[in-house]
């Protein structure tokens, strides 16, 4: 089935020395897209770079295998950034959230905690489970999902790329029919923006207008903390 998607991007340094968030969003085939959104981790050096690196990767194993095993693409990643460990001597690390979309069905793959929601007639019908310790806390009882974003440990992440050579992805698939838009997001972003906003804000207009409202609530909402971390986000939503 021929589909078309609308997509726009959005990315801020917020009052960190650097911008360690990277992303793509591509058509990458006659009817295929690839967005990723991909968070170098805070606290250790190069996180732009072992992004970046992260993002290629996938991009290469995308654009070059007839048959795409997301297993397969992510441990790829997930060896590219380590090696890129050992050739500049750096612990860096970081998450990655990919949406592919083709013909016949959409894929959903993350590791870490930015994240990946998917839209339909304006409810959150999928929503990215963290690989957090806080997201382990809400799994427990400890606390309620919204907690997550004043937890004590909301930055502890207890998968990334580049933290071990063995690395377990969490993939879901998806019916292209059962959403109609899509955003992915580093914990930069959705830390300010609450998913009820996420909701109100779309109303099945352009990606740029939604991300615009999502990026000013972002924006106010951060800027009432002394030091506002990275934000990047990529929102999608199905063409007529």
């Amino acid at each position: 089935m021929i589909i078309t998607l609308l997509f726009d991007s959005y990315t801020a340094i917020g009052t960190r020395s650097q911008n360690d968030d990277a992303y793509y969003a591509e058509k990458v085939g006659d009817n295929s897209w690839l967005f990723i959104v991909a968070d170098g981790l805070g606290g250790h050096d190069k996180g732009k770079v072992a992004a970046n690196t992260a993002i290629d990767s996938v991009v290469r194993s995308v654009k070059n295998r007839d048959i795409l095993d997301w297993n397969e693409i992510v441990e790829a990643a997930n060896s590219a950034v380590r090696m890129a460990q050992k050739e500049m001597c750096s612990d860096m690390k970081t998450t990655i959230a990919i949406v592919y979309v083709d013909e016949k069905s959409t894929f959903a793959v993350h590791v870490g905690d930015t994240r990946i929601y998917a839209f339909k007639s304006g409810q959150i019908v999928y929503q990215s489970r963290d690989h957090s310790v806080s997201q382990m806390a809400v799994a427990v009882g400890e606390i309620g999902p919204d907690e997550i974003r004043t937890h004590t440990d909301r930055n502890i992440l207890t998968r990334s790329l580049g933290c071990n050579d063995i690395v377990r992805p969490d993939i879901k698939p998806f019916d292209n029919a059962s959403y109609d838009a899509l955003l992915l997001c580093s914990d930069g972003f959705w830390e300010n923006v609450y998913e009820s906003e996420m909701k109100t804000c779309y109303n099945k207009e352009t990606p740029a207008a939604w991300l615009s409202r999502l990026k000013c609530i972002c924006n106010t909402r951060g800027q009432r903390c002394k030091e506002m971390d990275n934000s990047t986000a990529v929102a999608v939503i199905k063409g007529n």
